[in-house]
């Protein structure tokens, strides 16, 4: 009878080690759906590394006009859709809402120079989040360029 039990209780630690792994990064134990799934909103929100303050700064020194755009008069706010990974590094950028070609292209390259930001939580896991940026484009671009910041649902 000992030996019976023994074996089913090796078979069922096997069969949950095979469906959950442990997150080395915050010792909980998830199932492997947790780590596919895309979030349209957590309990704790990914965030740029150091805030707003530090977001407006990043672009102001890294979004370029392009000459082109200008020229044109072509001006407006473009929407670049992506997903904040578990490990802070952003994937699936994508155009939401453009404008031209030329401003889209300096939306998405801009996105992804960005450094890896702070990562969403969900029940105490690091979780994939959807997240949109709202970059615009004046005629004349100011010193700090306006963002807005908001959630999709996919």
């Amino acid at each position: 009878m000992n030996k019976l039990v023994l074996i089913c209780l090796f078979c069922f630690g096997v069969t949950v080690s095979k469906a959950e792994k442990i997150d080395t990064v915050g010792g909980k134990i998830k199932s492997n759906a947790f780590d596919k799934k895309v979030f349209s909103w957590v309990e704790h929100q990914p965030h740029f590394p150091d805030g707003v303050n530090a977001l407006k700064r990043f672009l102001a020194a890294n979004l370029v006009y392009p000459e082109s755009a200008k020229i044109k008069g072509i001006k407006g706010t473009v929407v670049v859709n992506f997903i904040v990974e578990r490990d802070g590094s952003l994937s699936d950028i994508k155009i939401g809402k453009g404008l031209s070609r030329e401003l889209d292209a300096e939306a998405i390259r801009v996105v992804r120079s960005s450094p890896k930001w702070i990562a969403g939580m969900q029940n105490g896991n690091l979780a994939r989040v959807a997240y949109s940026w709202l970059i615009n484009f004046p005629p004349e671009p100011p010193a700090v360029p306006k963002i807005q910041l908001f959630f999709i649902s996919r």
